[in-house]
Protein backbone atom coordinates (compact mmCIF):
# COMPACT_ATOMS: atom_id res chain seq x y z
CA UNK A 1 0.00 0.00 0.00
CA UNK A 2 2.85 2.68 0.48
CA UNK A 3 4.62 1.71 -2.73
CA UNK A 4 0.81 2.61 -4.31
CA UNK A 5 0.98 5.89 -2.38
CA UNK A 6 4.53 7.13 -2.98
CA UNK A 7 4.03 6.59 -6.31
CA UNK A 8 1.03 8.32 -6.74
CA UNK A 9 2.55 11.69 -5.39
CA UNK A 10 2.33 12.93 -8.55
CA UNK A 11 -1.81 12.30 -9.21
CA UNK A 12 -2.83 16.24 -9.77
CA UNK A 13 -0.12 16.48 -12.30
CA UNK A 14 -1.81 12.82 -14.55
CA UNK A 15 -5.40 13.59 -13.87
CA UNK A 16 -5.82 16.98 -14.86
CA UNK A 17 -9.36 18.77 -15.44
CA UNK A 18 -10.64 14.96 -16.64
CA UNK A 19 -7.36 13.94 -18.72
CA UNK A 20 -4.76 11.82 -18.39
CA UNK A 21 -0.97 13.45 -18.75
CA UNK A 22 2.14 11.82 -19.00
CA UNK A 23 5.26 12.42 -16.81
CA UNK A 24 7.51 12.73 -19.90
CA UNK A 25 7.60 13.17 -23.37
CA UNK A 26 8.97 10.10 -24.22
CA UNK A 27 5.61 8.14 -22.72
CA UNK A 28 3.70 9.33 -25.44
CA UNK A 29 5.89 7.58 -27.90
CA UNK A 30 4.97 4.16 -25.90
CA UNK A 31 1.49 5.20 -25.79
CA UNK A 32 1.53 5.35 -29.69
CA UNK A 33 2.79 1.95 -29.77
CA UNK A 34 0.46 0.61 -27.37
CA UNK A 35 -2.26 2.21 -29.37
CA UNK A 36 -1.26 0.16 -32.72
CA UNK A 37 -1.00 -2.83 -31.00
CA UNK A 38 -4.35 -2.99 -29.77
CA UNK A 39 -5.57 -2.10 -33.07
CA UNK A 40 -3.27 -4.74 -34.71
CA UNK A 41 -2.65 -7.33 -31.95
CA UNK A 42 0.45 -9.48 -33.08
CA UNK A 43 2.46 -6.45 -34.56
CA UNK A 44 5.78 -6.06 -33.04
CA UNK A 45 6.97 -2.69 -33.64
CA UNK A 46 10.52 -1.65 -34.70
CA UNK A 47 10.38 1.43 -37.30
CA UNK A 48 8.54 4.34 -35.69
CA UNK A 49 6.89 6.16 -38.40
CA UNK A 50 5.29 8.74 -36.54
CA UNK A 51 9.09 10.08 -34.86
CA UNK A 52 11.25 12.24 -36.87
CA UNK A 53 8.98 12.41 -40.15
CA UNK A 54 9.69 11.46 -42.72
CA UNK A 55 12.60 9.22 -41.79
CA UNK A 56 11.62 7.44 -39.11
CA UNK A 57 13.39 6.17 -36.13
CA UNK A 58 14.24 2.48 -35.29
CA UNK A 59 12.83 2.29 -31.44
CA UNK A 60 15.10 0.81 -28.78
CA UNK A 61 11.34 -0.12 -27.22
CA UNK A 62 10.06 -3.50 -27.19
CA UNK A 63 6.96 -5.56 -27.24
CA UNK A 64 6.83 -6.83 -23.67
CA UNK A 65 5.85 -3.70 -21.77
CA UNK A 66 3.58 -2.74 -25.24
CA UNK A 67 1.28 -5.57 -24.74
CA UNK A 68 1.42 -5.60 -20.97
CA UNK A 69 -0.55 -2.41 -21.43
CA UNK A 70 -2.54 -3.63 -24.03
CA UNK A 71 -3.52 -6.63 -21.23
CA UNK A 72 -4.04 -4.06 -19.11
CA UNK A 73 -6.69 -2.31 -20.53
CA UNK A 74 -8.16 -5.00 -20.92
CA UNK A 75 -8.52 -5.44 -17.04
CA UNK A 76 -9.43 -1.99 -17.03
CA UNK A 77 -12.14 -2.29 -20.05
CA UNK A 78 -13.86 -4.99 -17.28
CA UNK A 79 -13.59 -2.73 -14.23
CA UNK A 80 -15.07 0.55 -15.77
CA UNK A 81 -18.35 -2.46 -16.79
CA UNK A 82 -18.53 -2.87 -13.05
CA UNK A 83 -18.27 0.13 -11.81
CA UNK A 84 -19.35 2.40 -14.42
CA UNK A 85 -22.63 1.13 -16.04
CA UNK A 86 -24.23 4.04 -17.39
CA UNK A 87 -20.86 5.19 -19.11
CA UNK A 88 -20.32 8.75 -17.42
CA UNK A 89 -17.51 8.50 -16.40
CA UNK A 90 -14.78 10.72 -17.39
CA UNK A 91 -12.31 7.89 -18.22
CA UNK A 92 -14.47 6.44 -20.94
CA UNK A 93 -12.50 6.93 -24.19
CA UNK A 94 -9.10 7.04 -22.07
CA UNK A 95 -9.00 3.24 -21.10
CA UNK A 96 -5.60 2.76 -22.83
CA UNK A 97 -4.00 5.68 -21.25
CA UNK A 98 -5.60 4.83 -17.85
CA UNK A 99 -3.84 1.33 -18.42
CA UNK A 100 -0.35 3.34 -19.72
CA UNK A 101 -0.40 5.39 -16.48
CA UNK A 102 -1.32 2.81 -13.99
CA UNK A 103 0.97 0.05 -15.49
CA UNK A 104 4.51 1.55 -13.55
CA UNK A 105 2.95 1.94 -9.88
CA UNK A 106 1.67 -1.41 -10.21
CA UNK A 107 4.95 -2.75 -11.22
CA UNK A 108 6.02 -1.49 -8.59
CA UNK A 109 3.90 -2.93 -5.97
CA UNK A 110 4.71 -6.26 -7.67
CA UNK A 111 8.32 -5.76 -7.07
CA UNK A 112 8.30 -4.85 -3.41
CA UNK A 113 5.64 -7.62 -2.55
CA UNK A 114 8.11 -9.91 -4.48
CA UNK A 115 10.87 -8.49 -1.98
CA UNK A 116 8.72 -8.93 0.89
CA UNK A 117 8.78 -12.80 -0.07
CA UNK A 118 12.01 -12.90 -1.10
CA UNK A 119 13.33 -11.34 2.23
CA UNK A 120 10.45 -13.02 4.60
CA UNK A 121 11.85 -14.32 7.88
CA UNK A 122 15.34 -13.02 7.70
CA UNK A 123 17.17 -10.75 9.70
CA UNK A 124 16.29 -7.32 9.41
CA UNK A 125 14.63 -8.28 5.76
CA UNK A 126 12.26 -5.99 5.89
CA UNK A 127 14.52 -2.91 5.13
CA UNK A 128 14.87 -4.05 1.36
CA UNK A 129 11.10 -3.33 0.33
CA UNK A 130 10.58 -0.73 1.99
CA UNK A 131 13.90 1.07 0.73
CA UNK A 132 12.28 0.05 -2.72
CA UNK A 133 9.30 1.52 -1.77
CA UNK A 134 10.52 5.29 -0.37
CA UNK A 135 14.06 5.07 -2.86
CA UNK A 136 13.28 8.70 -4.63
CA UNK A 137 14.95 7.17 -7.80
CA UNK A 138 13.06 3.63 -7.80
CA UNK A 139 9.88 5.82 -7.21
CA UNK A 140 10.75 7.87 -10.24
CA UNK A 141 11.15 4.55 -12.44
CA UNK A 142 7.95 3.46 -11.02
CA UNK A 143 5.61 6.62 -10.82
CA UNK A 144 2.14 7.06 -12.14
CA UNK A 145 1.57 8.04 -15.46
CA UNK A 146 5.31 7.01 -16.41
CA UNK A 147 5.16 3.80 -19.00
CA UNK A 148 8.57 3.35 -18.98
CA UNK A 149 10.42 0.06 -20.51
CA UNK A 150 12.68 0.78 -16.66
CA UNK A 151 9.72 -0.57 -14.50
CA UNK A 152 9.13 -3.64 -16.21
CA UNK A 153 13.30 -4.09 -15.73
CA UNK A 154 13.31 -3.39 -12.49
CA UNK A 155 10.86 -6.02 -11.54
CA UNK A 156 12.78 -8.48 -13.44
CA UNK A 157 16.04 -7.55 -12.21
CA UNK A 158 14.92 -7.68 -8.63
CA UNK A 159 13.64 -11.41 -9.50
CA UNK A 160 17.08 -12.35 -11.36
CA UNK A 161 19.45 -10.73 -8.72
CA UNK A 162 17.39 -12.80 -5.82
CA UNK A 163 16.98 -15.56 -7.55
CA UNK A 164 20.80 -15.74 -8.49
CA UNK A 165 21.53 -14.64 -4.28
CA UNK A 166 18.76 -18.23 -3.29
CA UNK A 167 21.24 -20.16 -5.63
CA UNK A 168 24.32 -19.02 -4.25
CA UNK A 169 23.23 -20.27 -0.97
CA UNK A 170 22.00 -23.64 -2.36
CA UNK A 171 21.07 -24.58 -5.74
CA UNK A 172 17.88 -25.39 -6.64
CA UNK A 173 15.77 -25.92 -9.90
CA UNK A 174 12.92 -23.79 -9.25
CA UNK A 175 15.24 -20.56 -8.23
CA UNK A 176 17.44 -21.71 -11.26
CA UNK A 177 13.94 -21.70 -13.52
CA UNK A 178 13.03 -18.48 -11.83
CA UNK A 179 16.09 -16.72 -12.41
CA UNK A 180 16.67 -17.93 -16.11
CA UNK A 181 13.15 -16.61 -17.00
CA UNK A 182 13.68 -13.29 -15.50
CA UNK A 183 17.05 -12.51 -17.11
CA UNK A 184 15.30 -13.75 -20.64
CA UNK A 185 12.72 -11.96 -19.94
CA UNK A 186 14.54 -8.61 -18.88
CA UNK A 187 16.85 -9.11 -21.85
CA UNK A 188 14.16 -9.14 -24.50
CA UNK A 189 13.11 -6.01 -22.64
CA UNK A 190 16.39 -4.23 -23.21
CA UNK A 191 20.09 -5.61 -24.22
CA UNK A 192 21.35 -2.74 -21.84
CA UNK A 193 21.35 -3.11 -18.34
CA UNK A 194 20.36 -6.27 -18.06
CA UNK A 195 23.17 -7.45 -20.26
CA UNK A 196 25.88 -5.62 -18.32
CA UNK A 197 24.26 -6.70 -14.65
CA UNK A 198 24.20 -10.38 -16.07
CA UNK A 199 27.72 -10.21 -17.16
CA UNK A 200 28.67 -9.00 -14.02
CA UNK A 201 26.75 -11.99 -12.33
CA UNK A 202 28.64 -15.07 -14.24
CA UNK A 203 32.17 -13.14 -13.61
CA UNK A 204 30.96 -13.43 -9.94
CA UNK A 205 30.13 -16.76 -10.25
CA UNK A 206 33.22 -17.63 -12.12
CA UNK A 207 35.56 -16.17 -9.86
CA UNK A 208 34.17 -17.24 -6.60
CA UNK A 209 32.40 -20.66 -6.80
CA UNK A 210 32.23 -21.68 -10.40
CA UNK A 211 31.47 -25.10 -9.57
CA UNK A 212 28.05 -24.34 -8.18
CA UNK A 213 27.50 -22.61 -11.33
CA UNK A 214 27.82 -25.92 -13.55
CA UNK A 215 25.73 -27.98 -11.37
CA UNK A 216 22.55 -30.05 -12.89
CA UNK A 217 20.02 -27.61 -10.65
CA UNK A 218 21.10 -24.86 -12.37
CA UNK A 219 20.79 -26.58 -16.24
CA UNK A 220 17.46 -25.27 -16.34
CA UNK A 221 18.50 -21.68 -16.15
CA UNK A 222 20.09 -22.07 -19.29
Amino acid sequence: MLTGVVRCHNLHDVFLEGRIYFADGDCYSRMTRAQIVAAHPGRVIVHHDFENFPQGVDSHATAPLDYMIVGLKTGVDGLLAVLDPGRVSLLRGQELDLAGALVSPLLGMLTVLFLGLWTRGQPWGWTVPLFFALSPILTHGTVLGRPDHQSLLLLGLAVALGAECRLAAQATRFWALWSGLAWSGSLWVSLYEPAVLLVAVVLCWLVWAPRKLLVPERWVWL
